[in-house]
């Protein structure tokens, strides 16, 4: 379950982080996502070990 959030921000930060003509506040907002959502699943990925 935790896992799929990370997921969906990453989706998520890639989404807003490509819309380069969008401007510069959702693009950092989409990078802020995305380091979330990587930072959820590595956390995940230590717990299994």
């Amino acid at each position: 379950k935790i896992a799929a959030i990370g997921i969906f921000g990453i989706v998520t930060g890639q989404f807003y982080s490509s819309k380069v003509n969008e401007n510069s506040l959702k693009r950092w907002f989409g990078y802020f996502v995305l380091s979330i959502g990587s930072l959820v699943i590595l956390d995940q990925m230590f717990k299994l070990i």
